[in-house]
């Protein structure tokens, strides 16, 4: 008589590496805009913007004048808000009360609005109000781009963490599996 059988002992570590996997595959923009080693991507400022080198998830620059409309909100335990940019189809998310005097000069991460669903209903009624630039030809873009001020490659980071973690635990349980599979 034999005792309960017990589950494969490759399934969890199986299922932990495939979690593990989809996660990281989640994060590969995050972790691509945070090892990015190059300089910020000019957008050009009022009356010579250039938005043809526009790139999701890269560092980029533009100076302009914002617009009067704003949402504000709160994200990771800070106030911050949206303003169009006048002239350009692109959204600033800065911190709430920062200067709006003209010009602003602004540096961060830059989301394209397909990519970025949160911003969808502040963008359209952005648009909606002509607050803001549609996208065309002339504009040398198909899209809205939210530029996230602030936001730096390369400094300390909750998504850097994550993916270590992420890798660390691949790695354990690939081992963990190769070492079942393989005795």
């Amino acid at each position: 008589m034999t005792g309960p059988r017990r589950p494969a002992g490759w399934l969890v570590p199986a299922l932990c590496l495939l979690f593990a996997g989809a996660l990281l595959w989640e994060a590969r923009a995050d972790l691509a805009f945070e090892l990015s080693l190059s300089p910020p991507v000019d957008l050009g400022s009022a009356g010579h913007y250039d938005l043809r080198g526009a790139k999701a998830d890269r560092f980029a620059r533009v100076v302009g004048t914002p617009g009067s409309a704003r949402v504000t909100y709160r994200r990771a335990l800070r106030d911050r808000e949206l303003r169009p940019l006048l002239g350009t189809p692109i959204v600033l998310e800065r911190p709430a009360g920062a200067s709006a005097a003209a010009p602003v000069a602004a540096e961060g991460r830059l989301l394209r609005d397909d990519r970025a669903p949160r911003y969808r209903e502040v963008v359209a009624e952005f648009l909606r109000r002509d607050q803001l630039a549609a996208p065309s030809r002339e504009a040398g873009t198909a899209h809205v781009w939210i530029l996230l001020d602030g936001e730096r490659p390369w400094r300390p980071s909750l998504v850097l963490l994550w993916v270590v973690l992420l890798f660390g635990l691949v790695a354990f349980n690939a081992g963990w599996l190769a070492h079942r599979l393989l005795r």
